[in-house]
């Protein structure tokens, strides 16, 4: 029984382990080196989005989607904005500003799509509410 029983911890520490080195192997991006978002709401309602990302040379083109959305009720979201910045850039850096006419609880998502060649398109997300 104490065999059994070993064998099986053995087993659920090595299966552990093996899939944790999977991810780790599978996070890894093939055409982007870092990004950097930032949301924030002003006092007087101006939401601002920081965009930023470094690419490796395989990059190709890149697009990043910003969506703004407010909270309506409490687990319901209405889309205020969606707009999509294109880049081909290697190193990029911008800021989305929005002003916004309605006090209340917005949340912005930011994905980044890398493209390039060799391997698959890097997929990068973000995600942040803020209240005005």
């Amino acid at each position: 029984m104490k065999k059994l029983l070993a064998f099986l911890l053995a087993t659920a520490v090595f299966v552990s382990v093996f899939a944790m080195a999977v991810q780790a192997v599978s996070a890894r991006n093939s055409h982007t080196i870092q990004t950097g978002t930032g949301f924030t709401i002003s006092t007087d309602g101006k939401a601002r989005v920081s965009l930023s990302y470094d690419a490796y040379d395989s990059m190709t083109s890149a697009s990043i989607r910003v969506v703004l959305k407010k909270r309506t009720l409490l687990f319901f979201w209405d889309t205020i904005i969606d707009h999509t910045f294109t880049s081909t850039e290697k190193h990029y850096t911008n800021t989305f500003i929005e002003y916004l006419t309605e006090e209340g609880t917005y949340k912005c998502e930011v994905e980044y799509v890398i493209s390039g060649t060799g391997g698959e398109d890097d997929v990068i997300s973000f995600e942040d509410t803020a209240t005005y």
